[in-house]
């Protein structure tokens, strides 16, 4: 699954976390991420300095923290959505 953030300078960041049934079981389904939702996210970045990475932790502003299904490697990636 990939998760896409808008920071908090505009920039958009996409991320990669585990797959949706891991991310269900580990307490973190679809609706815990709504827009406008503030996060701090723990990553490994990739390689080539874009802005993404793969997902490692997330820390949601109420104390809630969620692996993210956290994966391995770093990934290569889609380009983020078009606006």
């Amino acid at each position: 699954m990939w998760v896409w953030i808008t920071a908090d300078n505009g920039d958009k960041w996409g991320f990669e976390a585990g797959a949706p049934a891991q991310l269900v079981r580990d307490g973190f389904p679809r609706s815990s991420l709504k827009e406008g939702t503030k996060l701090a996210i723990t990553f490994h970045p990739v390689r080539d300095g874009r802005h993404g990475g793969s997902l490692t932790k997330v820390a949601f502003d109420d104390g809630r923290v969620n692996n993210g299904g956290a994966i391995a490697s770093s990934p290569g990636g889609p380009s983020p959505p078009k606006q």
